[in-house]
């Protein structure tokens, strides 16, 4: 669990939402299942070796590699998956065994949701970047997107499906007879523009389960 200070965001401009994004100041704690809270830097990780690496890992913010991971050999010689190198930084092509791999796993989450009782719903992969809502979301969570300007409009790549699924709700007249609302979208193409270093063989959000 973290907290920020001192983040402002530049409308309309990825980068300079970043740019303030890494000037961020960040204050790190862990959260008892008591619900205590402790600093990252005086809690006693002696019996919580995993939660040491994991918080060691989020809060030095560094997301490249310097060595490949084991499974990139295993990727390969599996036919799984490999980089598109037509296109850009972390888009993966998957082979025969990689897309059967992946419709499984599909299947079986929509499965799964679906027997909890979630209605599966499809949203548009582009949106207005000046929509209020887009601003508003813009606003609180900058990230690296794939801009589109077209007929005056600046459009962009969703790097979530979340928000698709608020404007939908958004125009329901729901009751509370209808709640909780278990809308879920299992979304093959959202797009999240990476660095260099950073997507080391796993796909730059191509499919994700947005609830």
């Amino acid at each position: 669990m973290h907290s920020h200070e001192g983040h402002t965001h530049d409308e309309g401009h990825t980068s300079d939402a970043l740019k303030s994004e890494s000037k961020i100041q960040s204050f790190w704690y862990i959260m008892t299942p008591e619900g205590e809270m402790h600093e990252v830097g005086k809690f006693n990780f002696a019996k919580h070796e995993k939660l040491e690496i994991l918080s060691k890992y989020e809060s030095a913010k560094k997301r490249a590699v310097d060595e490949p991971p084991p499974h990139v050999k295993l990727m390969k010689k599996m036919a799984i998956a490999d980089y598109e190198p037509a296109s850009d930084s972390g888009n993966m092509r998957f082979y025969p065994n990689g897309r059967l791999i992946k419709s499984l796993l599909e299947r079986f989450v929509n499965d799964q949701v679906k027997e909890y009782g979630g209605l599966e719903v499809e949203t548009p992969i582009m949106y207005d970047s000046h929509h209020p809502s887009m601003e508003s979301y813009f606003n609180r969570f900058p990230a690296r997107q794939y801009n589109i300007n077209t007929e005056g409009k600046q459009l962009f790549l969703r790097f979530a499906a979340c928000f698709g699924q608020f404007l939908m709700a958004n125009d329901f007249q729901i009751s509370y007879r209808n709640m909780p609302l278990k809308l879920y979208e299992l979304t093959r193409y959202s797009f999240r523009r990476e660095q260099s270093g950073e997507a080391c063989w796993s796909a730059t959000i191509t499919g994700i389960y947005d609830a």
